[in-house]
């Protein structure tokens, strides 16, 4: 398409100037993402909306090192263990505070068990056959119950909905640990077997 008149040439080249810079800043922009790929994240702001920015976070693990999250919650591991148990006074939690001082991976889970809504239902008794059910050696004192030594990460696990038992052949009962406790609804379960 050629311009018919002087204006017409002057934004045609404005245009074309326009497209050709927008091209080299998407190609450095380019070049440097991939001389960076070790990034952990990446943050930008919308066109539309300039205030509000988006973050993809493409490790997970990479990205909790760079934002120090692992110290944050061992740090904070003591209030959110008294946290949780205001919210079960059936578990004796004094008794498993060094133990979650001292451990990343109990740090985490009292962290993911005091964001859970639901840990004031507990029930006692289930809670005890559950802990039959794992293997998970528990002592009664007072009317609460706490894990032996050893068994305190299982029991977290537990509590955090993390470890299961399955029995589909009989008198064989299979214990699973769970990645993650994404649970499924009845009726998701309904529809998809319909399919």
């Amino acid at each position: 398409m050629r311009p018919t008149s002087r204006r017409h040439a002057r934004a045609w080249m404005c245009a074309a100037r326009r497209w050709i810079l927008n091209r080299c800043k998407l190609r450095e922009a380019w070049q440097s993402f991939q001389s960076k790929v070790h990034w952990e994240l990446i943050s930008a702001s919308l066109r539309k909306a300039p205030a509000r920015r988006i973050t993809w976070i493409l490790r997970p693990t990479g990205f909790e090192f760079t934002a120090a999250i692992e110290t944050s919650i061992a740090a904070r591991a003591l209030e959110f263990t008294q946290d949780v148990a205001r919210s079960v006074p059936c578990v004796d939690f004094t008794k498993l505070e060094d133990f979650i001082s001292k451990h990343r991976r109990a740090a985490r889970l009292i962290a993911s068990l005091r964001a859970r809504n639901d840990l004031a239902r507990t029930s006692p008794r289930k809670l005890k056959r559950r802990c039959k059910q794992n293997d998970i050696n528990i002592v009664e004192e007072n009317g609460r119950i706490y894990p032996q030594r050893g068994c305190e990460l299982a029991f977290l696990e537990l509590l955090d909905r993390r470890r299961y038992t399955v029995e589909l052949v009989d008198d064989s009962e299979e214990l699973y640990l769970a990645g993650n406790r994404r649970g499924i609804s009845r009726t998701a379960q309904r529809i998809e077997a319909v399919d």
